[in-house]
């Protein structure tokens, strides 16, 4: 882009789930600034989406690097016009291409796409990506170059202490302590006994930008020596999910604020720190024991921040204790799951299966039913491993009700009332079966609702107000599954901005003779319930 970079968004920022997987680029809250290559390549790669990036292009460049950019608005010509051929042969707006290496090629400086708002962006930028391109490894794109003004040293929110005793293989929780710092001091000094351990609530702000960015580097140092060092350079896309293992997630479920822990736990496979650290970031504390500790957090432009603590050994028990994560009621069943097995739990029309490695660690598990079909699997603040099934046995359902059935959460209301979040779920021999990642309370609920469909600014059987004809489309259940347009019996592509719940026909586009003419559109939600619109314009 040709003016000033602004990040809205920093590689490796803290996401639910994952990891920001490159830059936000600011664009000055608008659509359609030109992107140029940044270097020669080729298109190997276009997606079209109604969520995720949006529209997408994918270039792969000859040094040994692949750049990504999201949230377009649109591609250059000779990119669109592969794109909207593809359209149409699948007689579809999402479509992902994939295009020989040479076919498309693109010099440095050349325009390849304009910046936009599509897909699960909150806002108009470019989402910007370099990825190594023999292994798909995603890399922080400020480290080729791509620089932006900061003088702004990061800032720490807050230091915490928590205590790590108990199994080292049994799931368990322990409240974090935050250290007090008195103000203007950049030194405290605590008492611990145990196993402890830091965590870190940190961001960065950049020159000309306001937003809390995340932070780029953190060092603990114990008694001198290193102890943990970590760097946001890169990560595997199939590594992404280790951000439960990064922070501190039952914390982060409980508080909404996520404490990226000091030392590296078993299972976290992430290629974020230093494998070279000559001391432990674990502290055994005993009484008349003490650690001087210095934590240093890190911006690429050389920024540093920094605290240090002396830690003292005490001989007083700890204020917070580990304690099981499980919430058992008067109506729930503790169950031990050993993370190493296969567990299953079996209750009326209701299955749980939990393949072998599904928890890091072994843990009480709390299960409760609350009607024939609704249950509660534990509570969300364990983080997973590998996704787990959910079935419900629903043959007693008339046969029409059965394809309509989702799995869902229920979330009860202050008025007594229960509003659903559809799930999803696959239906087969009268069996209704999700595979998921996260668990809580499950039931069946039934979408029988058809989507709804409207108009936009233009009346029936008059002219167009502009090129641009406009519907509008939702699905308040299981959302939209697909969409169809015709103009007098022809398929035409119709553009989806999800968030906006937004169709737009570009009549000149699309080739639509000046004249009268019939539009017919099919909406089908993810059920099968389907709608259908027909009305006559004027162009």
């Amino acid at each position: 882009m040709a003016h000033k970079r602004v990040l809205a968004g920093t590689f490796g920022e803290l996401r639910d789930g994952h990891f920001h997987s490159g830059d936000d680029f600011k664009t000055q809250f608008v659509v359609g600034k030109e992107i140029l290559a940044p270097a020669d390549g080729s298109v190997v790669r276009v997606s079209v989406s109604h969520g995720g990036y949006g529209k997408a292009l994918y270039l792969r460049h000859p040094n040994g690097y692949t750049t990504v950019y999201g949230h377009l608005n649109g591609f250059a010509p000779k990119i669109d016009s592969v794109v909207h051929a593809r359209q149409y042969a699948k007689r579809s707006y999402a479509v992902n291409i994939e295009i020989p290496e040479g076919e498309i090629p693109v010099e440095k400086g050349e325009l390849v796409a304009w910046s936009g708002n599509t897909g699960g962006s909150m806002g108009p930028h470019l989402h910007f990506e370099v990825r190594r391109t023999r292994d798909n490894l995603a890399m922080n794109p400020l480290l080729f170059g791509f620089s932006v003004d900061d003088h702004r040293a990061p800032t720490l929110n807050g230091l915490y202490l928590m205590n790590l005793e108990g199994s080292d293989s049994l799931e368990t929780r322990s409240e974090p302590r935050r250290i007090v710092f008195e103000k203007g001091r950049e030194h405290a000094r605590v008492k611990a006994s145990g196993r402890v351990a830091f965590l870190v609530d940190a961001y960065d702000t950049m020159d000309d930008a306001p937003n809390h960015n995340g932070v780029y580097g953190i060092d603990l140092y114990v008694d001198g020596q290193k102890a943990y060092g970590m760097r946001m350079d890169g990560f595997y896309f199939e590594h992404t999910g280790l951000i439960d293992r990064h922070i501190a997630y039952d914390y982060y479920i409980r508080n909404g604020v996520r404490l990226v822990k000091c030392y590296v736990e078993p299972f976290n496979r992430l290629t974020l720190y230093d494998t070279l650290c000559t001391a432990s970031p674990i502290l055994e504390m005993t009484p008349g024991s003490q650690h001087e500790v210095r934590i240093e957090i890190r911006d690429l432009a050389g920024n540093v921040t920094r605290r240090s603590v002396t830690v003292m050994g005490s001989t007083s028990p700890q204020e917070y204790q580990p304690r099981h994560t499980a919430t058992p009621t008067d109506h729930s069943f503790l169950v031990y799951f050993d993370a190493q097995r296969y567990n299953r739990i079996q209750y009326g029309r209701f299955r749980a299966d939990f393949p072998a490695g599904t928890f890091y660690k072994s843990l009480y598990f709390d299960f409760e039913p609350i009607d024939s079909m609704t249950f509660r699997l534990h509570n969300r603040s364990v983080p997973l491993q590998k996704p787990f099934t959910v079935q419900f046995d629903i043959r007693h359902l008339p046969l029409q009700w059965q394809q309509k059935a989702v799995v869902a959460r229920p979330y009860p209301r202050r008025d007594g009332s229960v509003s659903y979040g559809f799930l999803g779920g696959k239906v087969s021999e009268g069996q209704l079966t999700l595979r998921t990642s996260t668990p809580g309370t499950f039931t069946v609920a039934l979408d029988t609702i058809p989507p709804s469909i409207e108009k936009g600014s233009w009346r029936s059987g008059e002219k167009l107000p502009g090129r641009y004809l406009r519907m509008y489309i939702r699905d308040g259940q299981t959302g939209i599954a697909s969409f169809d347009a015709y103009i007098d019996g022809r398929w035409v592509l119709m553009e989806y901005e999800y968030k906006r719940r937004e169709l737009t026909l570009d009549t000149q586009r699309e080739n639509i003779a000046p004249g009268r003419h019939t539009l017919r559109l099919e909406v089908t939600d993810g059920v099968g319930n389907r709608s259908v619109f027909e009305d006559v314009f004027v162009r």
